[in-house]
């Protein structure tokens, strides 16, 4: 029975295959056309809208129409093939190997330095500053300072300034024609200079100086000493031996000579003048005075009296500098007056620091005495 209610015929229906080899059908495309139908012998139909069939085939011309039947019932959904297996991958090839580097060739051995050749003499330079300086001959324009001592066995020239901070020793001639300044000890057998200055002690066993000599810490000589130039020596001067000095010495130190002492020339005082002060023995209104070129060593003193004169002490004379010991003076009238007090001359005494003219008889009033005096202490 169909949905009207009436029975439906059996048909039978037999399947033939239908192959569409073409492209653009007309019942596809709802288009109106021929096409050429062949028939197979075993049922097969194809369609080719090129109206061309194939050898062994029937032709069959079938009309298409516009019109399109009712939608038959959809088919059942074939099954989805298994997808096709990957293919493998093939294995990748190996890397190559890449060449070693080549090896560093060995450096090659330093060769041993060659001696040094001897040291030549010292020839004429700018000056030397350094340590100990040692040579057989010398020859120095500009300063000369040697840290650690100078040793010269034979002829040492310096015609600018040297300086030894160490021990100086020289046992042939030394020329130096500029200053050569020693702090430490310089030991000498024979030093020829115009000038030197040293302000430690200097010790040389001859020297011939024709400029100024100046020793801080003394000066010690065992032979021959010539200076022509002026000497100063603000310490000892010792001199064992000839002491020659040509030109002026001078010693603000202590001088001590130990042989004899010859003097061809003069002795001088060149010390501040003592100052003075007047006793009651010379009287009211009395003076006592000494002349501008007296010394503690040597001097002309006056005494003008006044008026009640009696004995004690007339004049007090106070030396500038102070004598280690009491020294021994020696006075001398110096006028007529002075020398009439011979048989009452006045007496002396003395200490480090003064000198004091006494009277054993009153001195005469309004009288001007004068004598000479000499210390030595």
């Amino acid at each position: 029975m169909n949905k009207f209610g009436r029975r439906s015929k059996s048909v039978a229906i037999a399947v033939v295959t239908i192959v569409i080899a073409g492209s653009g059908v007309a019942a596809a495309s709802g288009t109106t056309g021929k096409f050429s139908t062949c028939v197979a012998r075993d049922g097969t139909l194809s369609i080719f809208s090129n109206g061309r069939c194939a050898t062994g085939t029937r032709h069959m011309v079938l009309p298409v129409f516009d019109a399109v039947g009712p939608r038959g019932p959809r088919g059942l959904r074939g099954f989805r093939g298994a997808p096709g297996a990957a293919g493998q991958v093939g294995p990748v090839g190996p890397i190559g190997h890449s060449g070693s580097a080549g090896a560093t060739g060995a450096q090659g051995l330093t060769g041993p330095a060659g001696p040094g050749g001897p040291v030549g003499p010292v020839g004429p330079a700018g000056g030397f500053s350094g340590g100990a300086l040692s040579a057989t001959t010398g020859s120095f324009s500009g300063l000369v300072s040697a840290g650690a001592g100078l040793n010269e066995t034979g002829t040492l020239a310096v015609t600018g300034p040297a300086t030894v901070s160490s021990t100086l020793g020289v046992t042939g001639n030394a020329t130096v024609g500029g200053t050569l300044g020693v702090t430490g000890t310089a030991s000498v057998a024979g030093l020829n200079a115009t000038s030197i200055t040293d302000s430690g002690a200097l010790s040389a066993t001859a020297g011939n100086f024709s400029g100024l000599v100046t020793a801080g810490a003394g000066l010690n000589e065992t032979g021959t000493l010539a200076v022509t130039g002026p000497a100063t020596v603000s310490s000892t001067l010792g001199v064992t031996g000839n002491a020659t000095v040509g030109g002026t010495l001078g010693v603000t130190g202590a001088g001590t000579v130990s042989g004899q002492l010859s003097v061809n020339g003069h002795l001088t005082s060149a010390q501040t003048a003592p100052s003075t002060s007047v006793g009651l023995g010379a009287g009211s209104g009395a003076t006592c005075s000494v002349d501008s070129n007296s010394t503690d060593t040597a001097g002309l003193v006056t005494i003008l009296t006044g008026s009640g004169t009696t004995t004690g002490a007339d004049c007090t004379i106070t030396f500038h500098t102070a004598f280690s010991n009491a020294p021994y003076p020696v006075v001398s009238p110096q006028n007529a007056a002075t020398a009439a007090l011979s048989t009452n001359a006045p007496f002396l005494t003395a200490t480090t620091t003064d000198l004091v003219i006494n009277s054993g008889v009153a001195l005469g009033t309004g009288t001007s005495y004068s004598w000479y005096y000499h210390v030595i202490g």
